[in-house]
């Protein structure tokens, strides 16, 4: 029988939290003499139970190899409620031993159990938070100031292949074109159609400010300048 050490982060560019869990992991198991540890990673979000290094130890504890599981803290299984009391039950039951390292607790009987609901409800929580605020942070980025009556306007259509954006202003209906987004960043102004260069250049020789004029079709203040230095278009 084998210890199964489990790590996961959301995102690749996680490299360092990855690491922080395996050091932890490494040092219960040296505290605690387990030196028959086998590693299990993922870089996918624990929103759902569909990864890779996952399946394995799921299929490896089916087949009678994994005699106990350690994680860094228990939301690593999983971060929903639904998924992580399901799974974390089976393994209970099967006689799997479920240590979690920054949260010593049992969670054998129906304590144990009740505790264990209340942590993943609590991981659920702090996932759909960090979406929300995320999600949040885009669209405020993605406002931009009316060119008529300067109220801040989201797009109401996006073309990221054409990299434009279209607005309406809810307050004047002044209707104009912007950068459009793709990822939380904006797309280069190479990829903006030339009229909308002339517009931008237009803007400035009506004294906008550089900064207006970025605010108003979504660009930074040096892609502005670059436009009216000539450099595209």
């Amino acid at each position: 029988m084998t210890t199964a050490l489990y790590a996961r982060v959301s995102t690749l560019s996680q490299d360092t939290g990855l690491a922080s869990q395996e050091q932890a992991i490494t040092q219960f198991c040296e505290g605690h003499k387990i030196v028959d540890g086998q590693w299990y990673r993922d870089t996918c979000t624990g929103a759902n139970l569909d990864r890779p290094a996952f399946a394995q130890l799921q299929a490896d504890i089916f087949a009678g190899k994994i005699d106990r599981v350690i994680v860094w803290k228990i939301d690593r299984i999983s971060r929903s409620l639904k998924d992580g009391i399901n799974v974390i039950s089976d393994w209970l039951d099967r006689g799997i031993a479920v240590v979690s390292v920054s949260q010593q607790m049992d969670w054998h009987g129906s304590v144990g159990k009740m505790v264990l609901g209340i942590f993943l409800a609590i991981a659920e929580m702090e996932r759909q938070n960090i979406s929300e605020n995320i999600q949040r942070g885009l669209d405020v980025k993605r406002k931009v100031h009316c060119p008529s009556c300067g109220t801040r306007n989201q797009p109401v259509t996006r073309d990221p292949d054409a990299g434009v954006a279209k607005y309406v202003c809810v307050a004047c209906g002044a209707t104009w074109d912007g950068c459009c987004w793709r990822g939380g960043r904006r797309l280069p102004i190479t990829k903006l159609r030339p009229d909308l260069l002339s517009v931008i250049r237009a803007a400035a020789e009506s004294g906008q400010k550089i900064g207006r004029i970025a605010s108003t079709y979504s660009l930074s203040r040096w892609q502005v300048q670059q436009a009216l230095a000539g450099r595209y278009g």
